[in-house]
């Protein structure tokens, strides 16, 4: 029967890196994807992802992403055909 290893030792082991151990570098795994849903009536659908934006009146994006002739009332107009979501906080008070 081998001798115990002692605590010293265990410590001297594993401060060596993965290459000085011998170990062999593994591909990281994907992530597993799910591709639909389970809606409340057990059907199931494909999930959907939405991208946007919280707002819609940058002046940095003239150019970028709005047209530079497009006037500003018409940018909300303009997004809507480009994202789809668009975050548009309001109050009301009465």
């Amino acid at each position: 029967m081998p001798a115990a290893t002692s605590a010293k030792e265990s410590n001297k082991r594993s401060e060596k890196s993965g290459e000085e151990r011998g170990d062999k570098p593994q591909a990281a795994k994907k992530a597993p994807t799910k591709k639909s849903t389970e809606t409340s009536s057990g059907s199931t659908s494909a999930a959907r992802i939405r991208i946007g934006i919280g707002g819609w009146t940058y002046a940095p994006w003239r150019g970028p992403f709005y047209p530079e002739d497009l006037t500003q009332s018409r940018e909300l107009e303009y997004a809507s055909r480009h994202l789809t979501s668009i975050e548009i906080n309001g109050t009301h008070m009465d």
